[in-house]
């Protein structure tokens, strides 16, 4: 057996889709209350991976790579230009977070509310564009 094998977690203990989505919702539920109206319409959509034409859209390579992603129009373009027709949602890739989780043994429930709060903060309008997440 090499060293490799002893961190690698049997098929049976990875956790389900379903299970990632109680996680992702109980985050939801932390936020304070006077941001919490806010993110209420917010869907999440758990995936395996993301599909090649997100991670091409990216200019990713490496399917692993992407965590979470969220797609909509943030809070303040909404209030600038009113309405939006793109509905906000989170996307979190599940082969990905498990394998980051085990690769740097971190709780995947730590994990997955570390990138629920950071994709709701695009949602909120902070983007690494303009270097404030």
């Amino acid at each position: 057996m090499t060293v490799s094998h002893l961190h690698q977690k049997p098929i049976a203990c990875l956790p389900t889709i379903q299970r990632l989505n109680e996680i992702a919702s109980q985050t939801l539920d932390t936020i304070p209350d006077t941001i919490k109206g806010y993110a209420v319409d917010v869907k999440i959509i758990i995936e395996n991976y993301a599909d090649k034409e997100t991670l091409h859209s990216l200019r990713i390579d490496d399917k692993y790579e992407l965590l979470g992603l969220y797609r909509g129009t943030p809070i303040p373009i909404k209030t600038i230009f009113a309405n939006s027709s793109l509905p906000d949602s989170i996307y979190l890739y599940r082969c990905p977070l498990i394998r980051y989780s085990i690769e740097n043994q971190e709780s995947i429930e730590k994990l997955v509310q570390h990138v629920m709060i950071h994709e709701l903060g695009h949602h909120f309008g902070y983007s690494l564009k303009d270097g404030k997440a």
